[in-house]
């Protein structure tokens, strides 16, 4: 998983902080979306909803809030099912790429000669 040298300053973390009522902890819960990406091999967090959201997290405050600052602020989109995590795939898309690679059976073995 790749997270940029200017994730803490981007603007869309700094946004995230002020929706939160300047919580400086809102790059953790980002972090957090995008560890379960990873262990889970997914760029989707499904089935879940805001009291689930806000567990992932570790967000003491409001789930509403939350929920809502991540999607005004555009690190997760509201699915049918759940979430999906765009940027995630954006920002890791050669991960992705061997994670379906992985699926057909990864890279061929080389013939020897």
């Amino acid at each position: 998983m790749i997270i940029q040298p200017d994730f803490i300053e981007h603007w869309r973390t700094r946004m995230l902080v002020d929706l939160l009522g300047g919580d400086e902890m809102a790059p953790m819960y980002v972090i957090r979306i995008l560890s379960h990406c990873n262990n889970r091999k997914k760029t989707q967090i499904e089935p879940m909803q805001n009291p689930g959201l806000k567990a992932l997290c570790r967000y003491d405050g409001d789930a509403e809030l939350l929920e809502s600052s991540l999607l005004e602020s555009e690190w997760i989109e509201k699915t049918e099912t759940g979430y999906d995590v765009p940027k995630f795939a954006e920002h890791n898309a050669q991960l992705v790429n061997s994670w379906e690679n992985g699926k057909k059976g990864g890279r061929p073995k080389k013939n020897p000669i």
